[in-house]
């Protein structure tokens, strides 16, 4: 397996237009440049790989896939989300990716991850479908995990809480004390397959089940808005004069906050959601 991933990375450095180095290979994998050159040599029997130099290798040709503005592209959304996440590190992501911040830059603003030790047990009992035993809030858990999710720039850990019997959305730097239990405690096969079934959208107010609301837009929806319309949101009808959206939601706070971003223009197509909606607004004016 370790040989298998080494050589995907060296073949993707040259896809992503580097030129390999046998020796400077060898040091970063701890191993030696005839190792390194056997690599290649295995690589050369699928790609087209060509010597520059003694030493140096690269791809004939670099991908579609992987062409200079998009490798570029890569490049500046990694160091972006990089820096963010891992300040201590900015320079050398910097210097490993070669970006060029005169040119462009992203704004991810993505919370750093505090214990790179228990995100690595955590994606490593995501990857093995075992469950973990943790603290969360000052309170012992088993949880199942299912996802990692990046929301809005705040880490979570989608998983099942196997006390309460509820699948919830945990916050990742808030988990502490994690054990693995290297074995999956969901009560049967059926249980996790119905419940990955329910991951329709991520959220952090996920639950076992989803709600919808239709919802009716007075007012023109112009291509920005229109691509700013959450994944979790279907455009059903849309004119000149109004739209007709539909909103899958967990949680009345997460439609609530969706529908407040369109007043005064909304309809709501529900009762229920309405009354609250309503009363959100009440709460408002009285703290005016």
């Amino acid at each position: 397996m370790k040989n298998q991933n080494r050589k995907s990375t060296i073949y993707l450095k040259m896809a992503l237009g580097e030129s390999v180095h046998t020796a400077t290979l060898a040091k970063e994998f701890g191993v030696s440049i005839r190792t390194i050159q056997n690599d290649i040599n295995e690589l050369k029997e699928v790609y087209e790989i060509i010597s520059e130099k003694k030493g140096y290798y690269r791809l004939k040709e670099i991908p579609k896939m992987f062409d200079e503005e998009k490798i570029n592209m890569v490049k500046l959304l990694l160091y972006s989300a990089g820096k963010s996440m891992f300040k201590e590190f900015e320079e050398e992501i910097k210097a490993i990716l070669k970006v060029d911040e005169e040119i462009c830059i992203f704004d991810t603003h993505i919370e750093k991850i505090e214990n790179l030790n228990d995100f690595k047990v955590i994606m490593q009992m995501l990857k093995w479908n075992y469950s973990i035993e943790c603290v969360y809030k000052e309170k012992k858990r088993i949880l199942h995990p299912f996802k990692i999710a990046n929301l809005s720039g705040y880490w979570y850990l989608i998983a099942f809480d196997l006390k309460n019997n509820k699948l919830k959305s945990f916050l990742l730097n808030k988990i502490k004390n994690i054990k693995p239990t290297f074995e999956n405690l969901l009560a049967n096969d059926n249980s996790e397959h119905k419940i990955k079934s329910n991951l329709k959208h991520i959220s952090p107010w996920i639950k076992d089940t989803q709600k919808e609301v239709k919802l009716i837009i007075y007012h023109p929806l112009n291509e920005t808005l229109k691509r700013a319309l959450p994944h979790n949101t279907t455009l059903i009808k849309h004119s000149q004069d109004y739209s007709i959206i539909k909103f899958h939601y967990y949680d009345e706070r997460e439609a609530l906050r969706f529908i407040s971003a369109y007043i005064p223009y909304v309809k709501i197509e529900d009762e229920k959601l309405k009354k609250s909606f309503l009363e959100m607004i009440e709460k408002f004016k009285e703290s005016l």
